[in-house]
């Protein structure tokens, strides 16, 4: 049982202390696209790997490991990362946080600033494997780029329109924080060499150039909106046909109903 604890505390622990210049040592590094990344956090104290001398860049990465690493790649949390473990809030910000874990100072700070926010039950999950969509707008946050409006897709980023990350999505996309060939998805869990190729872009580590795109305005229009968007073709009133003279009918004609448009659906989580 002793075993097992202390097994379960190593890894829970893997992404806190720094390797530095050791990071190009992890064994399974294999020459993919993400390695770059991985190495360059690394030596930036950023990212670790776990005890086993390994990163896994193809594994899940948790809400608590990631926003830890959002907090580590902005210098201008270093003072207020430090002071917040020195005076860590009694009450943590959601029931299922322990005060005294390793990400909890992360989490104060990430919250303080807007960077992260919890799911609609008052929870974080912080051990729930991270999706594509919370890490984009968690990136966006932390990294100041304002949501934009424009609806943007693209073949490594398809974009799914009208939801609480569309407007965080078309701003990665638009500036260039997606790698051709990044295969991100949302919905889907993101990887931890996905991850780190996303914080290397935003921190600066590549060129941002926006990739191919699709661009178009989103399909989907708020219910408070009255006017009708420029992308949809008014269609003429439908107007039932008049019953003959002679008919006796006296059967009241039935109006269409007319649709209303969805409302934009609300955050989840992020």
């Amino acid at each position: 049982m002793r075993y097992k604890r202390l097994l379960a505390l190593l890894v829970a622990t893997a992404f806190m202390a720094p390797l530095g210049t050791q990071a190009a040592s992890f064994v399974d590094l294999q020459g993919s696209q993400f390695d770059p990344a991985i190495i360059a956090l690394a030596e930036a104290g950023i990212l670790t790997g776990y005890p086993d001398g390994t990163i896994r860049p193809f594994s899940p990465l948790s809400r608590a490991e990631a926003i830890k690493i959002v907090i580590a790649s902005r210098p201008e949390f270093a003072q207020e990362l430090e002071d917040t473990r020195r005076n860590m809030p009694s009450i943590a910000l959601f029931p299922d946080v322990v005060q005294n874990s390793w990400y909890a100072p992360s989490l104060e700070v990430g919250f303080r600033n807007k960077i992260v926010t919890g799911y609609p039950e008052n929870r974080f999950h912080p051990f729930a494997a991270l999706r594509t969509e919370e890490a984009i707008a968690m990136l966006m946050r932390a990294f100041g780029r304002q949501p934009v409006q424009e609806f943007q897709s693209s073949p490594d980023l398809p974009n799914t329109p009208g939801k609480w990350f569309t407007p965080y999505v078309n701003a990665a996309i638009a500036g260039g924080a997606v790698e051709q060939g990044s295969s991100l998805r949302i919905g889907s869990m993101i990887a931890r060499g996905q991850f780190a190729t996303l914080v290397h872009r935003m921190r600066g580590g590549a060129q941002l150039t926006a990739p191919a795109v699709v661009i178009m305005p989103s399909p989907v229009a708020s219910s408070s909106s009255s006017s009708v968007p420029r992308y949809i073709q008014p269609q003429p009133q439908y107007q039932l046909p008049k019953p003959p003279a002679s008919s006796s009918s006296s059967r009241p004609a039935v109006k269409p109903k007319n649709q209303q448009p969805q409302p934009i659906a609300q955050p989840e989580s992020s």
